[in-house]
């Protein structure tokens, strides 16, 4: 029982147990479990539900949708529940089963072969008519300590002979039925009538073979998802860290261009300053320049208006200072200065 206590201890054995639609327990009758391809149950009152609407069958757990259902026995009726439904309610404290006979009544016993839970008066009964005296019949508090499912399997009945037992599993074909032994008796092909517990056998390896196939496949998604998870972990650290140094870099680049700004504006400053000052002492040069040209303009217009030769004659310092070929000499000499300084100086 290592699987039901263990799906019992994750919390996860309820769903297995109810209508993973209407979530109402199984019922034998009324919502009896039917299995849909993909695996999940519906209970037979919600597949009816669907399929009288639309004839359109969808899972509610992986929404897969089953198109042109005729009739909800397309899906297989799943009674391997009930068993475990039973053994479950009985591991319950408070849980005492009716009597299979007598429903008013407790039961104190079991039998394994009828499958049949039987009160204290039934039980007697049980031992004393001849085709079931030789029964083995278990008190219910050793059932309540039973560790195997086998305890309570349930007999199903033939629909054609109700006292009948389906025991035996008829295969031919695609034809393949259980049935009792008097429905077996009455096959011509009895060769393909085989006692349902060796077909069951079979059947068991063949899904035991299966769940090791499938059980290595999960393992090697889940090393996958693990992995996967791995990459996304590195994948996002590493993405941190690179952000990180994206900022690092950035901020170190920005301080770097501050620095030459400053740098590019503390020598533009110094270039203005110094043009500035060039610009002012020659302007200053030229203001005396032109101050003195003006005023010797004004001395050689009197000079020339005086009548008197010897005095012009004796101002012949005006001629030498009012020789503007070579004044203007001078002024190109000045203005070729300007021009060889560098351009990084230049405004």
């Amino acid at each position: 029982m290592d699987v039901v206590d263990k799906l019992q201890s994750s919390g996860q054995i309820e769903r297995y147990l109810q209508c993973q639609k209407c979530s109402q327990a199984f019922v034998q009758e009324s919502r009896c479990p039917r299995l849909l391809p993909c695996l999940h149950s519906l209970c037979s009152q919600c597949l009816e539900e669907q399929e009288n609407t639309l004839h359109i069958v969808q899972c509610p757990e992986c929404d897969v949708k089953y198109d042109n259902v005729k009739e909800i026995k397309d899906f297989p009726r799943d009674n391997t529940r009930f068993d475990l439904m039973e053994f479950l309610r009985l591991r319950e404290e408070s849980y005492r089963p009716n009597c299979s006979v007598c429903p008013e009544m407790v039961a104190t016993h079991r039998c394994f072969r009828c499958a049949e839970w039987l009160c204290n008066a039934c039980q007697e009964a049980h031992r004393r008519v001849t085709a079931t005296k030789k029964h083995q019949l278990f008190p219910v508090d050793e059932v309540k300590d039973a560790k195997s499912l086998e305890v309570f399997k349930k007999n199903v009945m033939c629909r054609r002979h109700s006292e009948n037992c389906l025991n035996f599993y008829y295969t031919s074909g695609h034809s393949m039925e259980p049935m009792c032994a008097t429905c077996a008796l009455e096959k011509n092909d009895r060769k393909e009538v085989h006692k349902i517990e060796e077909v069951a056998k079979k059947k068991r390896l063949e899904i035991a073979r299966h769940k090791d196939s499938v059980e290595k496949v999960r393992t090697n998604v889940t090393e996958t998802m693990e992995r996967i998870q791995s990459e996304r972990t590195n994948i996002e650290e590493n993405a941190g860290r690179v952000s990180e140094y994206i900022d690092t870099t950035f901020e170190e680049l920005i301080s770097i261009l501050e620095k030459s700004k400053a740098e590019l504006k503390s020598d533009l400053q110094k270039s203005v300053s110094l043009k500035l000052e060039m610009l002012e002492e020659q302007t200053k040069e030229l203001n005396a320049l032109k101050k003195q040209i003006e005023e010797a303009e004004v001395l050689a217009s009197l000079v020339l208006v005086s009548p008197n030769s010897i005095a012009v004659m004796q101002v012949l310092i005006i001629i030498n200072y009012l020789d503007l070929g070579k004044r203007n000499s001078n002024l190109l000499t000045k203005c070729d200065f300007f021009s060889s300084i560098p351009v990084e100086y230049r405004l």
